[in-house]
Order: structure tokens, then C-alpha cells, then sequence
């Protein structure tokens, strides 16, 4: 054979391979469970490694048709019926030896094809699911630091993920075979990195020693496409029969099974990728969030919520039943309210109606206030026995941390949304606990649940309660500081055309303390003549209205207008130094 052909023995050996492999010949089966009991997967990987010239090119030294050939045959042959090939180590399986070989599917395209058109996707991850999550030491070694198996694995598994809950045979059981294998991968998975997809990387999700390549962020990161997230949902919600807002029956354990699944799922996907896209495509292209609130809803109102299933045992057993739901939820809800018109809020009353959100908010209250004041500071310190390392992404403590922020803001959008037009009382919003006597002074303290409240969210406190709160600090504070500086010293010349730039060349110089203290001002009119009047509360509350009036106003160059809401932009040509603003 000629030197430039020298890969034709491995194309000969392949050739035989799928001879002998024929599914017609009575000798198949005992063939196979040869080579299975031979680590065949094994070998294919290796060959498959060494004729690739760039894990990340299409390319392959041997010939792509011959060992597809073959492995279409080992692989349709596993699980069929009848079959007598004895039960492979997982460790030498097709699953974790072959799908775990970076962008299996760029180096195979025809195998990747019948993969999914024959059902074999479904067969192997119902395979996955069973024994991979309990056998977290069983995937390959990595080949690369920036390829790790799990997340080629990953990658592969989620890019055919979509057309294999498309096909009218996938059922609900393949949703959550899909759901278990790939919530176990993504918590292995390291946080996105941040310059390749323009997201924030949590530090304590970031690992070190492991960071994935941009090429396998990117297979991972667009392989959750609007047709995965469809057909995801689609499978789940259709074995439920209770997702009409009527229905006020408890829900069954298959619903409370989904529900679980694809919480446990979102969280931990929005944890590790850049999750506006997927939030997006959530809200507007599934009917996932009026199912969650369906779900939530029935919960309540039969003040009962569900124990978390087998998908989720390793969260302690005394978490409460709510707090998944929530965590998806309520950031859904919150990121689709951004992109909502009147219209559609009032109106068209989408994706929650007007009268549920009275009922909505009074469940963001109880919640808020389990998690910032009853179980306050008792996260569980349990791990998951099935992850490859410290199970951070699901702990209690981080799904409180997520929930917490995510149900404030989405309370505080709601509570926006009631003052531009009132569907509610506002003092619905406050909590009954917020206004004794008990939360006020232990606000007083500093450091406790109720200052927590104060700070993560103020508007579960009524406002009379934190005038007192403020005002009984500002004394505090104004006696531990002993008696303030002459008022003179206080007292500041401000021009009026100059009022922004003067205000903060003179207050910036002032300490915490004076800032506590009687601030007086003194106008100065455009001609540089003091304008007559002793400042006794009524100079300074005209100055604070001019001075927020101009540091607004767009025409300064701080602020500039983007829809409805003002963000904030520096400028060169401002007249004093906005780089002591950021201390």
C-alpha cells in the first residue's frame, strides 16, 4: 500500500469490523459482546483522537464513512431485542468513551444523523441517566485541560438534545432522563468565561483549575436554543394535566416530578451561562412561566407545598417546598417584566392576570420573610455524595442568596408597575411583622434580620416605620459623635447657575460626621450677590430640588434617557473631576 495511503489498514479493519457486525448474521450478537468485553468503545476513542488533526476541525485522517459504519452498528445493536450481550462496565460504555470526545458530532455528521432518527439518543441517555449521577468517577481521562470529559460530554449531549425531544415517540420520562443527566453535568461544569460571552463570572463559581475553551463554551452556551427550550418544556408540561389557571386541584407527583426537574435544571443553568438569552426565550417562546405559576398558586392556596423528588434528594429534606420554584420563577417574571408595555400589563394581563397578583405578592412576602428572618443565617451544610466536587452551585445557601435578590426585585418592579396604575393597596406590599415594636428596635441594633430586611428589602417595611427607624439613628449617631462644629462651618455659598458643580466641590470635603450634622445654604444669585434669608429648613429643601433637578437633566451629560429608565454615562467634558465620585 502506498505511504500516502497508509491509513487503508485502519479503513480494511473498520470494513471487517462492520462485516462481522451484520445485523442478518446469527454470530452478531456474540461478535459484539466480544468487542464490548474487549473495551471496543475504548479503542474507537482512541483511533477517533489520533486521526483527528484539531479536536476543533471537521477533519479526519481516516475515513469518516467506515468508522461510522461501524459504530452505527455496535451502537443500534445495544439494547435491541433480542439481545444477549452481558451488561459493560460504564466506564468502557458508548456513552462516557464515545460522546465524550470533544465535537463528536463536527467529526461525524452522518452518525449524528441516524443517532437521533433511529431512537438512539433516547436509549442512551435513559442509559446516562441511570448510572452516570452515581458514578461520578467513571468519565475518561480529560485529553486537553480546556477539553474536560464532562463538558465534552456536555456539549455533545445538548446539541442533539433538541431533535431528540422532537420526535413524536420521545415521551416525558426521556425530558427527565435529559433533565438528570445534564443538571449532574452542569454542576460539574465551571462558570462561562466572561469575555467570551459578556457575563459577569461568579467568583465563587469560577474553579481555578479548570476553564473550558471558548469553542466548547460556545457549543455549550448554543446548543440551549429556543428549539431544546420548546421541546423541553413542551415534553414536560404535556404529562401534566394541570396547567389551566382553574384548576385548583393539589398537583400529582408527575407535575411536582417536572416542576422539580426543570427548576433544579434552570438554576443551575443560570448559575454557570450567560442566562438573558435563555430567560428570553423562556418567557416568550415556552409556556413555562404560566405553568410555574399555575403550580406555585395550587401550592398555596392548599398551603401545601411538596417534598423535592429523587432529582433533587441531596437538598435537605427541611428546604422548604417553595424555594426552587421560586428561584426560576421569580427572575423570569422580573425579566420578562422589562420588555412589557402597558398594554400588555393591564390589558392583555400577561403572563400573570391582574387578580392573581395581589395573591402573587402576598407569596413573595411569606417567602422574603422565611428566608430573611425565620430561617436567617441556617443554610445546610449537606453535599451532594453523586457531584465531582464541593456541590456549590445547588446548595441551600445559594439558591437562598438567588432567591432573595430575585423575589425583592421582582417585588419592587411589581410595586412600580401598582403606582403607575393601582391594582392593589399599596400598603399590601408591607409586612404585618415590619411594623411592631420588636422589628423596629432590633432594626435599631444594627446587624440583625430585621437591618438585613432593611437593606435587601425596604419595601416590605411601611414607610412610617423607617422614617422612625432613620430618625432614631440619625439621633444615635449625632450622640455618639458628641456635640457637631459650629453651624457656621456648615454653612455653604452655592451660585445658582453653578449649583451641581459648587455643591460637590464643597460637600465632597466634608467627613461622615459633618455630613450627619445641619447642612445651611446660602444662594448666590447670578450677579455673585448673596441672596438675603436665614436657611431654616426651607433654603435647603429648595436647594436639594434644584440640585437632583440638575444633575438629572440630560443635558448635563450625566444621565441619558433609554426607554423609560436613566442610566448613568461619563462624559470628558464635565467641569469637575467625576473620577472622585467612583471613591
Amino acid at each position: 500500500i502506498p505511504s500516502t495511503c497508509s491509513y487503508w489498514p485502519t479503513v480494511a479493519l473498520f470494513e471487517t469490523i462492520a462485516c462481522l457486525t451484520n445485523p442478518e448474521l446469527p454470530w452478531n450478537c456474540s461478535v459484539i459482546d466480544y468487542l464490548l468485553e474487549r473495551k471496543v468503545f475504548s479503542l474507537l476513542r482512541c483511533i477517533i483522537l489520533a486521526g483527528v488533526q484539531d479536536v476543533k476541525s471537521p477533519e479526519l485522517r481516516v475515513s469518516a464513512s467506515a468508522l461510522e459504519h461501524v459504530l452505527i452498528s455496535l451502537v443500534s445493536h445495544v439494547g435491541q431485542q433480542p439481545c444477549h450481550c452481558s451488561n459493560a462496565d460504564p466506564r468502557w460504555s458508548f456513552s462516557l468513551q464515545i460522546l465524550s470526545i470533544p465535537f463528536l458530532w463536527h467529526h461525524l455528521p452522518f452518525f449524528k444523523e441516524v443517532f437521533w432518527s433511529k431512537g438512539l439518543g433516547r436509549y442512551y441517555i435513559h442509559q446516562m441517566a441511570n448510572f452516570l449521577p452515581s458514578h461520578a468517577g467513571v468519565l475518561p481521562d480529560d485529553i486537553v485541560r480546556e477539553y474536560p470529559g464532562h463538558a465534552c460530554l456536555l456539549g455533545n449531549l445538548l446539541e442533539v438534545a433538541g431533535v431528540v425531544l422532537s420526535d413524536p415517540s420521545s415521551t416525558y420520562h426521556t425530558a427527565i432522563d435529559f433533565l438528570t443527566v445534564s443538571t449532574f453535568l452542569f454542576e460539574v461544569l465551571p462558570s462561562v468565561d466572561s469575555s467570551h460571552v459578556h457575563k459577569p463570572v461568579d467568583d465563587e463559581l469560577t474553579m481555578d483549575d479548570e476553564v473550558l475553551s471558548p469553542d466548547l463554551q460556545k457549543q455549550i452556551s448554543s446548543s440551549i436554543d429556543s428549539c431544546l427550550l420548546q421541546h423541553l418544556v413542551n415534553a414536560l408540561l404535556k404529562a401534566t394535566c394541570t396547567t389551566g389557571y382553574s384548576d385548583k386541584t393539589w398537583p400529582s407527583n408527575v407535575e411536582v416530578e417536572a416542576i422539580s426537574a426543570v427548576c433544579t435544571f434552570l438554576h443551575i443553568t443560570f448559575c454557570t451561562l450567560p442566562h438573558e438569552l435563555i430567560m428570553t426565550l423562556l418567557a416568550y417562546r415556552t409556556e413555562l412561566l404560566p405553568a410555574l405559576w399555575n403550580y406555585i398558586k395550587r401550592c398555596h392556596e392548599n398551603q401545601r407545598w411538596s417534598f423535592y423528588s429523587k432529582l433533587t434528594a441531596h437538598i435537605p429534606g427541611d428546604t422548604p417546598g417553595w424555594l426552587l420554584p421560586l428561584a426560576v420563577f421569580c427572575p423570569l417574571y422580573k425579566h420578562m417584566l422589562k420588555f412589557v408595555d402597558t398594554e400588555e400589563f393591564y390589558e392583555q394581563e400577561t403572563p400573570v392576570k391582574i387578580k392573581d397578583i395581589p395573591s402573587l405578592v402576598i407569596i413573595i412576602k411569606q417567602a422574603l420573610w422565611q428566608l430573611l428572618w425565620t430561617i436567617h443565617g441556617h443554610g445546610s451544610s449537606q453535599k451532594s455524595s453523586r457531584s465531582l466536587r464541593d456541590d456549590k452551585k445547588l446548595s441551600v445557601e445559594l439558591i437562598n442568596r438567588k432567591a432573595r435578590v430575585a423575589m425583592s426585585e421582582l417585588l419592587s418592579q411589581l410595586q412600580d408597575w401598582n403606582n403607575r396604575r393601582q391594582f392593589m393597596s399599596a400598603d399590601d406590599f408591607h409586612l404585618q411583622e415590619a411594623r411592631s415594636e420588636t422589628f423596629v428596635s432590633q432594626a435599631l441594633l444594627g446587624n440583625t434580620r430585621a437591618s438585613d430586611i432593611l437593606k435587601q428589602a425596604p419595601f416590605l417595611v411601611p414607610f412610617t416605620s423607617r422614617v422612625e427607624i432613620f430618625t432614631s439613628e440619625l439621633v444615635a449617631s449625632r450622640q455618639r459623635s458628641g456635640a457637631h462644629p459650629a453651624l457656621t462651618r456648615l454653612t455653604f455659598k452655592i451660585r445658582r447657575n453653578r449649583i451641581l458643580e459648587d455643591a460637590f466641590n464643597q460637600l465632597s470635603t466634608l467627613s461622615e460626621d459633618d455630613l450627619k450634622g445641619p447642612i445651611r445654604i446660602s444662594f448666590v444669585n447670578e450677579f455673585g450677590v448673596e441672596e438675603p434669608g436665614v436657611d431654616g429648613g426651607g433654603i435647603f429643601k429648595d436647594f436639594m430640588e434644584n440640585i437632583i433637578q440638575a444633575a438629572f437633566d440630560v443635558q448635563f451629560g450625566l444621565f441619558k434617557v433609554c426607554g423609560l429608565v436613566l442610566l448613568l454615562f461619563v462624559v470628558s467634558n464635565i467641569s469637575f473631576s467625576l473620577s472622585s465620585l467612583q471613591r
